[in-house]
């Protein structure tokens, strides 16, 4: 365990330290805004001030010919950075509302001036996070499975992690308040143009000089980058996390161990977790897997019951082909060999001429062409299943051009070897394994995926989500339409019973409409409609 502890602690480090260097970044651009606030706070007493203060009826006072002509091309000049570096667009509104007043009071110019300056902060910092969080997910994500796969001196080709499913990690909120990063960035932002504004009223109010209001308002700027140092090592900690959860499942592993850093600052609930292991169905950050708290340092690692001799191990490809990784191979050549390296394209089977044409016939044009070959492409989150998927979808189109007729192949989802096939279906619309085939598939590990023609073009019908909704070793289902049309289903909430569900749904519309069928297809709708579960059609 100690060689575990030590690459993956290692990891969390240089990772922790990204986020370091992410908050360095963000900072000065709270400084720089404090800086211009506190310009804008002292030109505007200079210009107004008697006997070093204002008073709220002469703040009040209206903005003179010039002074508004001046404030309207500062506001066009905030409008035309918000809109190039795609800052709030609430803002941007109340500015574009600014910019069209005929009157504008002396106090609501300064504080659009000010509030400007905490805009671009806060943009900034959503920026940094964002990227931030998409990197060390990545990053991490890869360098797992590279240490895992060092550490065997085993190798295999990994998928390459797409922009969708990217997204969906970094869009799900994950805090027991359930709140997403960009909501507690804009949240701070609330609060602190809300006290910037009200301490620019107080001041007036009270007729003081600038001095107060500028020393009040650092405060609240310094207490906006703690809370911006806060959330950043927070996600930065949690996004890990997950890269590694993710990490893991990929390479099956069964258990893992939270590791913390022990030293004087170590947390009594890092102190309590650490050495602690749960199975991977349990793994849930900030519950049994880091960060139990802000700024948390601890890490996971795998965990094995039993010892494992490195070097000894050995994996097979989708090729066949046994990968060995030498235990000094870097991580940019490991990457470059095993996420990066195209899969060979093979797009020799091309659906032929038939002699006649129905409406079931495949859209040949369509299908032989690169386009329908590039719709496989990010289909699932492995390079060599895409592929096989498009080879065997080239296979079925042919076989069933012109018929009513639909074959089915289950893949092993992160290899794309074939489990197994039925190509002999002789009844229309309707396609499934033989007794002998379902057996064969239920003995075989690991994570599946459905393939299957539809003659017609269409998505997935209720049958079909059933089956991916029943069966837990079911990671997706795809329906290749004859016209060119690839449809995929994924991620379904398997807390819900779509059976009853759809009972439900199609009763209810039994009632208003007397065609069964059309009850059929506004149930299906609805089922689609309800978003429990991913759909995409390409």
């Amino acid at each position: 365990m100690s060689y575990w502890k030590k690459r993956f602690e290692a990891l969390e480090a240089a990772s922790n330290k990204y986020g370091i260097e992410t908050y360095r970044k963000i900072e000065p651009a709270f400084d720089s805004a404090f800086r211009q606030i506190e310009s804008e706070i002292t030109l505007w007493y200079e210009r107004l001030a008697k006997n070093n203060g204002v008073t709220m009826q002469e703040a009040r006072q209206w903005l003179n010919a010039n002074e508004l002509k001046e404030f309207q091309w500062d506001v066009q000049e905030y409008i035309k950075y918000g809109r190039e570096n795609a800052i709030n667009q609430q803002w941007i509104k109340e500015l574009e509302n600014a910019s069209a007043k005929y009157h504008i009071s002396r106090l609501e110019a300064l504080k659009v001036r000010t509030q400007q300056a905490v805009e671009v902060a806060f943009g900034n910092e959503l920026d940094e996070v964002d990227a931030m969080v998409k990197k060390i997910f990545t990053n991490d994500y890869y360098h797992s499975i590279y240490e895992m796969q060092k550490g065997f001196n085993i190798g295999w080709e990994i998928g390459q992690i797409d922009e969708r499913k990217l997204e969906k990690f970094i869009s799900k909120p994950w805090a027991t308040d359930g709140k997403h990063f960009s909501e507690r960035i804009w949240n701070s932002r609330i609060q602190l143009v809300s006290e910037l504004h009200n301490q620019l009223t107080r001041t007036c109010i009270l007729g003081k000089p600038p001095d107060d209001a500028i020393k009040a308002i650092s405060k609240k700027f310094n207490t906006s980058k703690n809370q911006a140092g806060r959330l950043v090592m927070t996600e930065q900690a949690y996004f890990h996390s997950v890269a590694q959860q993710e990490a893991f499942k990929e390479l099956d592993v069964e258990e893992f161990e939270v590791v913390a850093t022990l030293d004087n600052l170590t947390s009594e609930i890092c102190q309590e977790m650490d050495g602690k292991h749960f199975p991977m169905k349990d793994y849930e950050p900030g519950v049994t897997a880091p960060p139990f708290h802000p700024w948390c340092r601890s890490v996971t690692v795998p965990y094995f019951d039993d010892d494992f001799d490195v070097g000894e191990r050995t994996a097979r490809g989708a090729d066949g082909e046994t990968y060995y990784v030498p235990s000094d191979m870097k991580y940019s050549e490991w990457k470059e060999q095993y996420v990066d390296s195209p899969v060979v394209v093979d797009q020799t089977q091309k659906i032929t001429k038939k002699k006649d044409s129905n409406a079931y016939s495949v859209d040949r044009k369509l299908v032989n062409s690169k386009e329908y070959h590039d719709k496989f492409e990010s289909l699932t989150s492995h390079k060599s299943t895409n592929e096989s998927v498009y080879q065997e979808a080239m296979k079925m189109l042919e076989h069933r051009d012109g018929t009513e007729l639909e074959d089915i192949v289950v893949f092993d989802s992160r290899t794309g070897n074939i489990v197994v096939k039925n190509t002999l279906s002789a009844r229309e619309g309707q396609t499934g394994l033989t007794y002998e085939q379902y057996e064969t598939y239920k003995k075989a590990s690991g994570k599946k995926v459905l393939l299957h023609n539809h003659p017609n073009g269409g998505r997935l019908s209720f049958t079909d989500l059933k089956t991916l909704f029943v069966n837990a070793d079911i990671e997706a289902s795809i329906a290749v339409g004859h016209n060119g049309m690839v449809h995929i289903v994924s991620n379904p909430d398997r807390t819900i019973d779509i059976e009853k569900l759809y009972e439900s749904l199609y009763n209810e519309y039994k009632e208003i409409y007397a065609n069964s069928e059309i009850a059929k297809i506004y149930a299906l709708d609805d089922l689609y409609d309800l978003k429990i579960f991913d759909y995409e059609s390409r």
